[in-house]
């Protein structure tokens, strides 16, 4: 018999954080964004007195599933947290996946009339996506999907020395170069930071660097965007206590120029943020610090790095694979769902394979009638 316990406020999460993290243990899930220092701290700084249905279940007193689901008090809906745009949230389960789902979603229609459900993003390899259309059905919803993303990691399997070697010789030429560049600048001082008793001085580099970013002019660094210098203070010290931290900085003469703001979980180094000063932006400062962090989760013996955020040149090299999230929507199974459904899963994406073409045929046209008008008027 399945046991559905509502968590109704951050507070009643506290009591449930052994019970929480010991399920996800035990699973060995790597969502690091539905652990429960995570999630504490993000509703502490970014839901604060809102209303939230974090459901727990289950199974002969042993926890079968978890979900995270906030509620729109306006519409009534629910959502998966979605904590940046590296972040992704998921709904965990074990043993009998579906029965769990059918159970998770009858509770949730006898909670809210018009069941409706928004993921941001969400793993496309997760238990939700691949179960929940066949579980939906029975339950008249629909399942919809309008976007997908990208995310590179890397695998650890091999020796650093061996990893290096599997990269491309561009890849391994640029690493030697720009680290010869910047070691030729200065006194270099790479920390790496874990426990409480360093989370001041951590911290401390992490947002001078913030402070000093290409991102400050854009209004996305830690310290532009309101609460969230006070969200990662708050979540260091949370994960330190919990030996869950792994913050990385470069130092060039005494000073800090770049940063790399990470969590352990799982045997996996999640790298949440990572930037570094625009006025040493010619040194590659980024691409040094990484590459010595890289080489400190293969001495840890870790199992993965996982870059978070959208793909890009430099960590598409050093990446061994991309992990798929999707953008999803739950609705109840209507005309207009069914209309919307189409739209996002059909005739988008086949606009947006043919688009390409059909400017390049646009553009080819213009030319060939520009050449005829010049031909006429010569």
């Amino acid at each position: 018999m399945l046991e559905i316990i509502e968590i109704k406020s951050a507070s009643d999460f506290a009591r449930y954080e052994p019970e929480w993290q010991g399920f996800l243990e035990r699973v060995g899930s790597r969502a690091v964004f539905v652990t429960h220092p995570w999630l504490s701290t993000w509703l502490r700084f970014f839901w604060t007195d809102k209303p939230i249905e974090f459901l727990l279940i289950r199974n002969e007193a042993q926890p079968v599933a978890l979900a995270p689901f906030l509620v729109d008090a306006e519409d009534r809906s629910l959502a998966l947290p979605s904590s940046s745009p590296a972040g992704y949230c998921d709904v965990i389960c074990d043993g009998d996946k579906e029965q769990v789902l059918h159970a998770l979603l009858g509770h949730l229609k006898t909670r809210f009339n018009r069941l409706m459900l928004n993921a941001n993003r969400i793993p496309e390899s997760s238990d939700l996506c691949r179960l929940l259309p066949s579980v939906l059905r029975q339950h008249q919803l629909l399942q919809i999907r309008s976007e997908s993303f990208d995310s590179p990691f890397l695998r650890i399997d091999r020796s650093w020395s061996e990893y290096l070697q599997s990269r491309s010789a561009h890849c391994r030429s640029e690493l030697k170069r720009k680290c010869r560049r910047i070691e030729k600048a200065g006194r270099l001082e790479f920390r790496k930071y874990a426990t409480p008793d360093q989370c001041a001085e951590a911290l401390q580099d992490v947002f001078h660097v913030e402070r000093n970013s290409w991102k400050q002019k854009k209004g996305t660094s830690f310290t532009a965007i309101p609460r969230t210098q006070e969200f990662y203070t708050d979540l260091a010290i949370r994960c330190a206590q919990r030996g869950m931290l792994g913050i990385y900085t470069l130092r060039l003469n005494g000073e800090p120029i770049a940063h790399v703001y990470g969590i352990y979980w799982a045997k996996v180094y999640h790298a949440l943020n990572a930037s570094y000063g625009e006025s040493h932006r010619d040194l590659s400062p980024g691409i040094t610090l990484f590459n010595w962090c890289l080489r400190d989760t293969f001495d840890a013996h870790l199992e993965e790095f996982d870059f978070l955020g959208d793909e890009s040149r430099w960590k598409d090299e050093l990446a061994s694979g991309i992990r798929r999230y999707v953008r999803m929507t739950v609705r109840p199974r209507t005309p207009s769902a069914r209309i919307r459904k189409r739209v996002e899963e059909q005739i988008k994406p086949f606009l947006r394979a043919k688009i390409p073409s059909v400017v390049w045929a646009y553009r080819r046209l213009r030319e060939l009638g520009d050449r005829g008008q010049a031909r006429a008027g010569g």
